[in-house]
């Protein structure tokens, strides 16, 4: 470590370090480098030169034998160097026995003595404009140092973090408690941290990153030349070192017209932090525990809560921390972002503003039961950023969106089900379920012409003791000539369980009881691949693409059930919606519906 001998003012290069006195300051024209120091004349001939020469004579009356200036004391030429006094310098600030903050600008408007209250309201008056309260640099060198002292542009002190705690409180929207050291700068949430660089500038883009590097204790290497890269690569280095969800409550209050309304999770610069001014982490040990994420080459994955807003439809992901003062429950401003689901996985959106929820995780929601937080924890895959290519081409990730729309009689409560064939009953992450977004009810395909989706369609009945039979939902798109052409042709098929469970124990049977716009042999096709890894099974109803109507066995109640596709064209937008009704049969005989009004068959679910 490079320090100024303060008798002598030559560089010297200490491995035991002593103590020291450090400056802090804005950096202005003719700044004394590391060079300069080799030659006393030219150094001293330096505009700079003023600043560690006062530096010096207030570490020698304080009886310190050295001092240190990052202006001269760090041999620059070198990057090895550079890269470590960068990584080191929260800690030497840390370790130095007091730093002197030197405003050059900083003249107080009044011939009143220091001690009066007309110069102490003069001085208030004046802090908050300074110049180092803007600069990315300096916030690291206030919240280092165990003492701090402030001179004016005439080296005449106007006293310390101590003396100016509230002032400083007020003008950098650091909390007192953090100013004064009572708190620790790592138990104060990353969000929260991120919120005191909002406003300020570096002269380099990479140091708005480079900058920060001590407040969150982490290290990286300096890579000069990747302008805002630097902040992601700051984020990154943040995640893999601590798992505090604040980090991505940020939000884009960018009102230009270049605002993007879809983002990948991590923010671009800190400015999208301002808000986070006032946010806590939330006290609640088993979620905490129940909550992780991890880079990944492909984005962040996160295990956490959703929670589904059918209104909007989108979901809302729980940060585990809250807008306001310190507390252990969830309270009223819980703070969430809002997610989209697309083919690629989830998105952010809507990040104009930081979005609240008023719900306990697991609780239940004032609007519908359906709109509750997640029971348990689920695997949420978003992609770091969102290249300007991915932007381009992100509306056509909903052209050709499956909907499914499923009406019943008052005696079924219907519920719809992305079916997982290997798990027999179960729904699971699947073929069929990873692109289901139950929010708006739609297989997002993104045009996908091998897209094959299966559902399966459970009743709940009244009264409960009637036993009601699931159905399955087959979908997907007809092969064409011209496989990026953007509009596909949806085919659907309905099947009626035949037995869930046979002799054998294994083999699973579906009848066919509706078909729509399919051929047989692509039908067979997709659904025997669909189907390849759940077993043996049985597939009966096609006898040339026709649709059997057969009375299947052991059935305690029945359904009717009709099928309408229709399809809605926005420029090259193509929406399928697959309306599904279910009634209930009364009698117990098997009943043919025969076709509807359009001509398109309706199959039945008989009375055994």
């Amino acid at each position: 470590m490079w320090l100024i001998n303060t008798r002598t003012y030559a560089l010297e290069n200490i491995h035991h370090v002593p103590q020291y006195a450090i400056l802090s300051h804005t950096w202005d024209d003719g700044e004394v480098s590391f060079n300069d120091m080799k030659t006393p004349v030219v150094a001293m001939c330096r505009p700079g030169w003023a600043k560690i020469a006062g530096t010096c004579r207030l570490a020698a009356e304080r009886g310190l034998a050295y001092a240190w200036v990052d202006t001269c004391c760090i041999d620059k030429s070198s990057s090895a160097e550079l890269t470590e006094a960068i990584n080191s310098m929260f800690k030497w600030y840390q370790r130095s026995t007091v730093c002197y903050v030197y405003l050059s600008d900083l003249r107080v408007p009044t011939s009143a003595m220091p001690e009066s209250k007309a110069y102490t309201e003069a001085l208030h008056n004046s802090l908050g404009y300074c110049r180092w309260f803007t600069r990315g640099w300096t916030l690291q060198e206030l919240l280092a140092p165990g003492l701090v002292d402030f001179f004016d542009a005439d080296w005449v002190s106007v006293g310390t973090t101590v003396s100016l705690l509230h002032q400083l409180a007020h003008i950098t929207n650091i909390d007192r408690d953090v100013l004064s050291g009572a708190t620790a700068l790592a138990s104060v949430p990353v969000g929260r941290r991120m919120s005191w660089a909002a406003y300020r500038e570096t002269t380099r883009p990479e140091d708005l990153a480079y900058c920060l590097l001590g407040i969150f204790g982490v290290n990286m290497p300096m890579i000069y030349g990747e302008g805002d890269k630097a902040f992601i690569r700051l984020q990154e280095a943040i995640a893999q070192d601590n798992d505090d969800f604040s980090l991505f409550a940020w939000s884009d209050t960018n009102l230009s017209p270049s605002y993007q309304p879809y983002q990948g999770i991590l923010a671009k610069t800190p400015a999208q932090f301002a808000n986070c001014h006032d946010l806590w982490n939330i006290n609640d040990p088993l979620g905490h525990e129940s909550r992780s994420f991890a880079i990944t080459n492909r984005g962040v994955e996160f295990r956490t809560y959703l929670k589904l807003d059918r209104e909007n439809g989108d979901y809302c992901m729980h940060l585990g921390c809250r807008d306001g003062a310190p507390g252990i429950s969830v309270g009223p401003r819980a703070v969430v972002i809002r997610l989209l689901k697309t083919p690629l996985g989830f998105i952010r959106h809507r990040t104009r503003a930081v979005a609240y929820d008023h719900d306990q995780i697991g609780g239940y929601s004032p609007s519908t039961a359906a709109d509750t937080w997640d029971v348990f924890p689920r695997s949420v895959k978003i992609p770091k950023l969102l290249s300007s290519v991915e932007l381009q081409l992100f509306p056509t990730l909903f052209f050709n969106m499956v909907r499914v729309r499923l009406s019943s009689s008052q005696q079924w409560n219907c519920t719809i089900t992305p079916f997982d064939p290997r798990s027999k009953l179960g729904a699971a992450e699947s073929l069929s379920s990873s692109c289901w977004d139950p929010c708006t009810a739609s297989f997002l395909t993104g045009g996908n012409e091998w897209f094959t989706g299966l559902l399966y369609l459970s009743f709940a009945a009244y009264p409960s003791d009637t036993s009601v039979p699931p159905v399955l939902l087959f979908c997907g798109f007809e092969t064409s000539a011209n496989p990026h052409a953007s509009r596909k042709k949806p085919w659907v098929t309905v099947h009626g369980e035949a037995a869930w469970r046979t002799p054998d124990n294994e083999t699973l049977g579906f009848d066919v009881l509706y078909m729509h716009d399919v051929m047989p042999q692509i039908h067979q096709m997709h659904f025997s691949r669909f189907l390849s890894h759940a077993g043996r099974f049985v597939r009966r109803g096609l006898d040339n693409g026709k649709v059997l109507r057969r009375s299947i066995a052991n059935y305690g109640s029945g359904l009717s059930v009709s099928v309408s596709v229709t399809t809605m064209e926005r420029q090259m937008e193509s929406v399928h919606t697959i309306s599904v009704e279910v009634k209930h049969i009364e009698n117990r005989e098997a009943v043919d519906l025969g076709k509807n009004a359009d001509g398109v068959g309706l199959g039945i679910l008989p009375v055994g």
